[in-house]
């Protein structure tokens, strides 16, 4: 029976020190006693959603060596000679943000090996797209839609059929 009394009374003792309290020191009869209570304000937390949509379009080119012409056998010269080159047109990268914040697309071009003559040249280095929270008074807003363009440079080595020669990657912030 002693103890089952010693286990109680230790047990008691045991969760006696782990609570926390506060005493004043020396309050006689009618003497006071004061501690700060603090609080902090949180207004309600907006939660930044990302959502954007890309395409990629045209991105797949061709490049010309030099044509040094036709031969014309009444002139005994060559017509209609081209430098080398890459063919007309561009391709594109469509950015759509549907975030409730705005974003920045930022493209990079990497060679394959054995590609490096090849590049890519940006209509922008960072493209800047607003955010999609932009209802007037209250409405719902709409997407944002805005557009990079890609040109190549440089040139291919011949023989160069349909091949992957590099990657393009855009990064969000």
């Amino acid at each position: 029976m002693k103890k089952i009394g010693a286990f109680i009374l230790t047990a008691a003792m045991i969760t006696g020190m782990s609570v926390t309290a506060f005493a004043a020191d020396g309050i006689t009869s009618g003497g006071t006693d004061s501690a700060e209570v603090k609080g902090t304000y949180s207004s309600e937390a907006t939660v930044t959603v990302y959502s954007v949509d890309i395409a990629w379009e045209g991105l797949s080119f061709t490049y010309n060596g030099a044509f040094e012409g036709n031969w014309n056998p009444e002139t005994h010269e060559y017509e209609d000679a081209a430098s080398a080159g890459w063919a007309a047109g561009n391709g594109t990268i469509t950015v759509t943000n549907h975030s409730n914040t705005d974003i920045t697309a930022t493209p990079s071009y990497t060679a394959e090996p054995g590609y490096e003559s090849a590049g890519m040249n940006f209509s922008t280095s960072a493209l800047q797209v607003a955010t999609a929270d932009n209802g007037v008074d209250g409405a719902a807003g709409s997407a944002v839609v805005d557009m990079i363009t890609v040109t190549p440079t440089g040139s291919l080595p011949e023989g160069t059929e349909d091949t992957t020669i590099g990657t393009i990657t855009l990064t969000i912030n």
